[in-house]
């Protein structure tokens, strides 16, 4: 089923702003987990938020480099602006 005229392009736009909303909100929520901890787990929250982190950076670079071993012209198109946002 095709969608009318205005759709798709909205689309094309909502829904990654919509996926980048949430990741921020999970976040966001994950800190105030984290802050409502006893303080004796300070040290471990750097160490998992590091961990976190290189596994987000893990991810990240898995979906932006993936496309380069399909083609070399797919993965010009990935680190395009347009090919950023989509990924985001």
């Amino acid at each position: 089923m095709m969608l009318p005229a205005p759709w798709p392009a909205w689309l094309a736009w909502l829904l990654p702003l919509a996926a980048v909303g949430t990741s921020v909100l999970m976040i966001r929520f994950l800190f105030i987990i984290a802050a409502k901890r006893s303080p004796a787990r300070a040290v471990g929250h750097s160490l998992w938020l590091a961990w976190w982190l290189l596994w987000l950076l893990g991810v990240a670079s898995i979906s932006w480099t993936a496309p380069w071993v399909w083609s070399p012209e797919r993965f010009a198109r990935t680190l395009a602006p347009a090919g950023l946002w989509v990924s985001l």
